[in-house]
C-alpha cells in the first residue's frame, strides 16, 4: 500500500505501469493497483471495472468496497453506490465518511428524507459539523421543516468563521417562508413576518462581496413560496431584489454594449436564458417560440444555466448558437456579455437563483420575463413581462399593478405547445390498477403539484365530498408534501370515512403514465387559487374535462384561458360552490360528461402548435426593437 501511494503521490504514471506488470496477476492486490492507476488518470470506467473484480475477489475487504464506492459516485451511478455504502455500512457501521457519501447521493437523487436522516446521523457523530448543518439547512427548506431550518441556521453561525457566509445564513434564516400552507392566517403571518425582516436587513450593514456564494439549492425559496398564497407579490419582490442589490454590488454590472446603445443594421440577437432546458414545464412552454423565430430577422442565442443530457434538452442545443454558461456568475456574465444581444429573454425568473441574480444585471438593452413562474420577478432591469390577453384579468389597468415590468398582452397564447400526445409511447389509455382498486367509484382526479394545495382547496374537497358519497379524490404523492397536505385534509374532513375517500399516488414522469392517471378519473380538478398550466393542456390533448375556478393572477388563470380560446365556457366556475356543482355533475352525468368531453377533443388541437403566438412573438420582439 506504502508503494501505491507514492505513485499517487508523484502521479509517476509510467513507474506505476511497470510496477504494476510485476504483480501477480491472479492477486486481487493486481486488479486493486490497476483500479488505482486508472483512476488517478481519471479512466474511471476502466478504474471501477477493476475494483469491481478485486472486490468479487475478497467480498470482506472494505478499502476494495471504499474504492468502488468513489468511482461509482464519479460515474454517477447512484443507485450503485447506495447499495454498496449499505453493505459498508453492515459491516462497520462507525463509518462516517461512507455514512456522508450516502446522504450526498440520497439529496443528489432528491430522496430528501433519507439524506436528512443520514446527514443527521453524521452531525450527531461530530463528523464534518459544518458540511453537515449546511446541508441540513438546504434539506430543511426542500422539506418544508422550518422549525427545524432556524435551529440549524444559527448552528452554522454559531460554527462558521466566514463572516459572508454567517451573514448569509442570518438571512436564510429570516427570509424563509414555510412552503406548507396549513391556514390563510398562517400566510398572512408569514408575509407579515417577512416583510418586517426585509426592512430589517435593508437597514443592516451587509456586504456579499461574491454573487456566487448567494446560489444555492436554499436560495430560491427565500420569495418562492409567496407566488401561492394569492396576494400581489409586487412590491415585497421589488424589497427582496432591492435587498440583493444592496447587499451584493456585483449584481448591478451594466454590459459595455449597453451603456451607450447603439442599433445596429444586422439581425436582431435574441438570447434565452434558462436552468430548466430540459424535460421541464419550463423548456415545454417556451421551445417551440425558440425552434420557429424568422431566422431571417433574429439571431437566437438558447444559453444554459446547467444542462441535462434528456431528449427535450438535446433538442433546444441543436437550435443553434448554444451557449453552456460556467456556473461562476462572474464567468457567466462574461459569456452572455461577448454575445452582445438586443434581447435578453428569462422564461422564469425566481425558479433559480442563477437566473434570479442574471437579471438584476444589464445584460441587454430590452430584457422580459415570461411565466414560466407565473408571477412578476420584483426586478428593475426586467423591462416587460410578455403575457396574453386570455390569462389576464380584462381591465388592463388591473392586471398590470400585478407586476413591475410593463405588462405585454398578446392575443395568441403566448406559447408553441407541441401535442403531448405525440410523445406517448403507446395509445392513452387508463390505469388498470386505479380503476380496478376503485371500480364503480367517481374518480376525482387532482394532479396539480401538492405545493400548489392552498387551504382553500380544503374546502372544495370537503364540499365535493359531502355532496358525492361515491367519490374518490386522487391526488398525486410528491414525496415531500404528501403528510403535510394529507393532515391538514383530516383535521378539515368531518369523518375517517371522508379522509378514506382521498388517495394519493406516486409521483412519475413518465408521460403515459401520467395520461393513464388523467384517463381513470370522471373528472380533472384545476387546484385554486394556483391553477394548472401544463396539466389543463395534457388533459385537453385527450378530452378530458377539467373544472376551473381563476385565480386574480396569472398564474391560476391558465385552464381558464385555454377554455376562452376553445370557446368552452361551461366548466368554468364564478365561485366554489359552482365549482362543486360542475365537479359533481361531470361524475354523476355520463351523457353530460360523454358530450363535454367530445367537445374538448374536437377543438383543442387550437391549444398546440400554436402559429399565432410564433408571429406575435416576432412581430412584439421586433417592435420592441425598433423602438430602442
Amino acid at each position: 500500500m506504502e508503494t501505491l501511494q507514492k505513485f499517487v503521490n508523484t502521479k509517476d504514471y509510467v513507474g506505476f505501469e511497470n510496477y504494476i506488470k510485476t504483480l501477480d496477476k491472479t492477486s486481487e492486490f493486481y486488479y486493486y493497483a490497476y483500479g488505482i492507476y486508472y483512476y488517478l488518470k481519471g479512466e474511471f470506467i476502466k478504474a471501477h471495472d477493476y475494483f469491481v473484480i478485486c472486490t468479487k475477489k475478497n467480498k470482506e475487504n472494505l478499502e476494495y468496497k471504499g474504492k468502488l464506492i468513489e468511482v461509482n459516485y464519479k460515474l454517477k451511478k447512484y443507485d450503485d453506490v447506495i447499495k454498496l455504502c449499505k453493505e459498508y455500512l453492515e459491516k462497520q457501521e462507525s463509518n462516517m465518511s461512507v455514512m456522508f457519501a450516502l446522504a450526498e447521493v440520497y439529496n443528489l437523487k432528491m430522496s430528501y428524507r433519507q439524506a436528512y436522516e443520514f446527514f443527521l446521523k453524521c452531525l450527531n457523530a461530530n463528523h464534518n459539523r459544518l458540511q453537515c448543518t449546511e446541508k441540513l439547512v438546504h434539506l430543511c427548506h426542500n422539506l418544508g421543516y422550518t422549525d427545524q431550518l432556524h435551529k440549524f441556521c444559527k448552528d452554522f453561525i454559531n460554527l462558521t468563521d466566514d463572516i459572508e457566509r454567517e451573514y448569509i445564513y442570518r438571512i436564510v434564516d429570516m427570509l424563509t417562508i414555510n412552503p406548507k400552507m396549513t391556514s390563510i392566517e398562517q400566510i398572512l403571518a408569514d408575509r407579515t413576518t417577512f416583510a418586517n425582516n426585509l426592512d430589517k436587513l435593508l437597514k443592516m450593514e451587509i456586504k456579499i462581496s461574491n454573487a456566487d456564494y448567494l446560489i444555492s439549492p436554499w436560495s430560491l425559496k427565500l420569495g418562492f413560496p409567496l407566488s401561492y398564497h394569492h396576494i400581489n407579490n409586487r412590491d415585497i419582490l421589488m424589497k427582496l431584489s432591492k435587498l440583493y442589490r444592496q447587499i451584493c454590488p456585483e449584481i448591478n454590472y451594466i454590459a459595455e454594449h449597453c451603456k451607450e446603445y447603439k442599433k445596429h443594421d444586422g439581425k436582431i440577437r435574441v438570447g434565452f436564458i434558462s436552468s430548466f432546458f430540459r424535460d421541464h414545464s419550463v423548456a415545454k412552454d417556451r421551445r417551440g417560440v425558440m425552434r420557429l423565430l424568422d431566422r431571417n430577422k433574429f439571431d437566437v442565442f438558447v444559453i444554459f444555466v446547467s444542462q441535462t443530457d434528456d431528449t427535450i434538452a438535446k433538442e433546444i442545443w441543436n437550435y443553434g448558437n448554444a451557449v453552456l454558461l460556467d456556473p461562476s456568475l462572474k464567468k457567466g456574465k462574461t459569456q452572455i456579455e461577448s454575445l452582445k444581444l438586443d434581447i435578453l429573454v428569462f422564461p422564469e425568473i425566481g425558479m433559480n437563483m442563477s437566473t434570479y441574480l442574471y437579471s438584476h444585471m444589464r445584460l441587454a438593452p430590452i430584457q422580459i420575463n415570461a411565466w414560466g413562474h407565473s408571477d412578476t420577478s420584483g426586478v428593475d432591469t426586467v423591462d416587460y413581462y410578455m403575457s396574453s390577453k386570455l390569462y389576464e384579468v380584462d381591465d388592463y389597468e388591473i392586471a398590470k399593478t400585478h407586476y413591475s415590468e410593463k405588462l405585454i398582452c398578446l392575443d395568441s397564447l403566448c406559447t408553441y405547445y407541441v401535442n403531448p400526445v405525440k410523445f406517448l409511447k403507446e395509445h392513452p389509455k387508463q390505469n388498470p390498477n386505479i380503476t380496478s382498486v376503485l371500480a364503480n367509484k367517481n374518480i376525482y382526479v387532482c394532479c396539480g403539484s401538492l405545493i400548489k394545495f392552498h387551504p382553500i382547496m380544503d374546502d372544495i374537497f370537503t364540499k365535493i365530498l359531502d355532496k358525492d358519497k361515491n367519490a374518490i379524490i386522487l391526488m398525486i404523492n410528491d414525496g415531500i408534501n404528501r403528510e403535510h397536505v394529507e393532515n391538514r385534509l383530516k383535521l378539515k374532513l368531518n369523518s375517517k370515512d371522508d379522509i378514506s375517500r382521498t388517495a394519493f399516488i406516486m409521483a412519475s414522469y413518465d408521460p403515459d403514465f401520467f395520461t393513464s392517471i388523467l384517463l381513470s378519473g370522471k373528472v380533472i380538478l384545476d387546484t385554486y387559487p394556483f391553477g394548472g398550466c401544463n396539466s389543463s393542456l395534457e388533459a385537453f390533448a385527450i378530452g378530458k374535462p377539467v373544472v376551473t375556478l381563476p385565480g386574480e393572477f396569472i398564474n391560476g388563470r391558465f385552464t381558464y384561458g385555454f377554455y376562452k380560446k376553445m370557446g368552452i365556457y361551461n366548466l368554468i366556475a364564478k365561485d366554489i360552490d359552482d365549482y362543486v356543482d360542475i365537479a359533481y355533475k361531470l361524475a354523476n352525468d355520463e351523457e353530460y360528461n360523454s358530450n363535454i368531453s367530445k367537445e374538448i377533443l374536437e377543438k383543442s388541437p387550437c391549444l398546440f402548435e400554436d402559429m399565432d403566438s410564433v408571429y406575435e412573438w416576432n412581430s412584439k420582439l421586433e417592435e420592441l426593437y425598433i423602438s430602442l
